[in-house]
């Protein structure tokens, strides 16, 4: 018997000590990766990315919500270009489903939970924002900031499809709440995102007549690191303005 309990004990350290799938060194530079396509507002490439990853290391929970979230970011970017259409939503419904799937199978409190009703709550509100419901996107941010510091107390600063700030920021420009997205670019504090951050930056203070601060803003994002059409968007915006060298 003693012999039959050591070999359920030593079962069960071996099953304890399985590897981290996501601590695979190809994953995490994938993960990475990943990041620095959004930093440079590349969010399609990297959702593709992620997805591509996902069908090859799907032990890792992590890289399959990354792959929902940020594809459904994209996907809630696309419905504002359409008024966020009810009969256009159904791909969306089938992302958000399939988020909670993920959060409803762990622990409220499991880091994994977190980040998914994180996106969540983001991606509810870039729906709203599509669909131009202020007042519920407001709702949905605020819930996701909670969200976000629960989440940065925990060691997560990026969580999936991007830090709060940045996507209200975004959020709020699609909704023409300029000065809400001025505020809400100006907390980001990750270098990492300073580029792109400059870019939504320029294009609040452009729209509060703050041409002077717009230059500083657009130059910064025209010379930095970005997908083609956003520093073209920079560029054309440094001539549109006449901002000046300096």
């Amino acid at each position: 018997m003693l012999c039959g309990l050591a070999s359920v004990t030593c079962a069960a350290g071996r099953a304890v000590a399985q590897p981290d799938p996501c601590a695979d060194g190809t994953v995490r530079a994938v993960l990475a990766d990943a990041r620095r396509d959004l930093d440079r507002a590349d969010d399609g490439g990297a959702a593709r990315r992620l997805q591509r990853a996902a069908a090859e290391h799907g032990a890792c929970h992590e890289l399959g919500l990354g792959a929902l979230v940020v594809d459904g970011w994209v996907e809630a970017r696309r419905l504002a270009l359409i008024g966020g259409a009810p009969d256009a939503l159904a791909r969306m419904h089938d992302t958000l489903a399939r988020i909670e799937a993920v959060r409803a199978a762990r622990p409220a409190t499991a880091i994994l939970a977190q980040m998914a009703a994180y996106a969540d709550a983001v991606l509810r509100a870039a729906v709203a924002a599509a669909q131009d419901e202020r007042d519920e996107m407001q709702v949905y941010l605020a819930h996701a900031r909670t969200l976000a510091d629960s989440l940065a107390l925990a060691g997560v600063t990026r969580p999936w499809p991007l830090p709060i700030d940045v996507a209200a920021g975004e959020l709020w420009l699609e909704v023409d709440r300029f000065a809400d997205a001025r505020d809400a670019f100006a907390r980001v504090a990750d270098a990492a995102l300073a580029v792109r951050v400059a870019l939504g930056t320029g294009r609040a203070f452009e729209q509060l007549k703050d041409g002077s601060a717009a230059c500083v803003a657009y130059r910064r994002a025209a010379a930095g690191i970005l997908v083609p059409d956003a520093i073209a968007r920079a560029r054309e915006a440094v001539v549109r303005l006449r901002c000046s060298e300096r």
